[in-house]
């Protein structure tokens, strides 16, 4: 069963100095349960995309599908809640004048979950992390700690779907791989489905099961991840 269906998703900028097609009838399909893999050079429409899906860009055309059912530029709370994004940088995604705890509350408080201390705290815990943190503020954490709060914030929500967008690019080297497989427990805790933008060849290639190379605003690739790195088409 599919978790999201794109077809001939097409975005375009404008500005003083014209039109600027920035995602060119796209169309793709990432199935419950599974890591979808996009990468590609910046600035080849990867985010953009993953505007669209979330909900962050309206001006798409092109169909999108959760789980069978169109979306419509405007979404409803839930088709919302069940859509999450993991920010790539960890530190400017999150409100630097509230305390974590307050930065898990209000989605919460916005989708009308409930139990939100529980929510809250059973969050903080999946990602690895000790409720003490909740009252501290962004700036008295790690950069893999701020990642961990971004995933927690998804988490808290019940989502089916993550789009992570670049969530390892901000953070260090030594760092990287915790995340990456924490993302992967995650998954296989909560039957999560993701689609999982990056650079790093050798993570997309750890987490995904199949990969679309992007350029110039189309896919000029997809296939099952062995397949694409053992026979690639495309440099």
């Amino acid at each position: 069963m599919s978790a999201i269906e794109i077809n001939n998703l097409r975005m375009v900028f404008h500005d003083l100095s014209g039109e600027h097609v920035a995602v060119d009838n796209v169309s793709f399909t990432v199935h419950k349960g599974e890591v979808f893999g996009l990468m590609g050079e910046s600035g080849c429409g990867k985010t953009t995309i993953l505007r669209c899906i979330s909900g962050l860009l309206d001006s798409w055309t092109g169909e999108i599908k959760l789980e069978g059912s169109l979306v419509k530029k405007k979404r409803s709370k839930d088709q919302l809640r069940r859509v999450q994004v993991v920010f790539q940088d960890p530190f400017g995604s999150l409100h630097p004048r509230r305390t974590i705890y307050n930065t898990l509350r209000d989605p919460l408080r916005i989708h009308k979950m409930g139990d939100e201390r529980n929510r809250i705290e059973m969050a903080i815990v999946d990602v690895g992390l000790t409720t003490e943190l909740l009252y501290r503020y962004p700036h008295q954490l790690s950069g893999g700690q701020r990642q961990r709060i971004g995933i927690a914030r998804a988490l808290a929500l019940n989502p089916e779907f993550i789009l992570c967008d670049e969530p390892i690019a901000a953070l260090d080297v030594s760092i990287q791989a915790q995340v990456v497989n924490l993302l992967e427990d995650l998954q296989k805790q909560f039957g999560l489905t993701y689609l999982f933008i990056a650079h790093d060849l050798s993570m997309v290639r750890h987490i995904s099961d199949r990969v679309a190379v992007m350029y110039l605003g189309v896919i000029v690739e997809l296939a099952e991840r062995n397949e694409l790195y053992e026979h690639p088409l495309h440099p």
